[in-house]
C-alpha cells in the first residue's frame, strides 16, 4: 500500500521534469545551432533528459558566429530517483540539461587587443 503514493510521487516529478530545454538567443532573426544542426531563429526547443551528452550551441548571423555555449547533461535528484525506481536503468537515462540555456553574445570576438587603449595606453599617447 506503501508504494503508491511513491509511485505517483515519482510519476508527478517525472512529468514535470522531463519536457525540453528552451535556448534562448540574442535576436529573434539569428540561427541557432546545436552540434553544427540548425535548430530554429530566436528561440528553440530541444529534448531535457536522456544519457549523458555535450552539446555546443551557438547562436550565428550569416557565417559569423554571434554567440556560444557549451553545455552537458548533469546528474540530479531526478535522475537518482529514477535509477532507484528502474533499479538501474535510470541512472544512465535520466540525465538533464537545465531548463534554459541563455546565450550571450561575445563581444571580445574579432577584438585585437593591441588597439585596446585600456591594455596599451602607449599607442594612444605616441601619435
Amino acid at each position: 500500500m506503501k508504494k503508491i503514493p511513491v509511485f505517483l510521487l515519482l510519476l508527478v516529478l517525472l512529468a514535470t521534469s522531463c519536457g525540453t530545454t528552451t535556448i534562448i538567443g540574442t535576436s529573434s532573426w539569428h540561427d541557432i545551432y546545436v552540434d553544427k544542426v540548425f535548430m530554429g531563429k530566436g528561440t528553440v526547443k530541444l529534448t531535457r533528459m536522456g544519457i549523458p551528452k555535450t552539446i555546443k550551441v551557438e547562436e550565428r548571423l550569416g557565417n559569423k558566429v554571434i554567440a556560444s555555449v557549451t553545455e552537458k547533461r548533469r546528474f540530479d535528484f531526478v535522475t537518482f530517483m529514477l535509477g532507484m525506481y528502474t533499479y538501474g536503468p535510470g541512472l544512465l537515462i535520466g540525465w538533464r540539461y537545465p531548463k534554459t540555456i541563455v546565450l550571450h553574445p561575445d563581444y571580445t570576438m574579432g577584438w585585437d587587443e593591441r588597439d585596446n587603449p585600456w591594455v596599451n595606453p602607449s599607442s594612444v599617447w605616441d601619435n
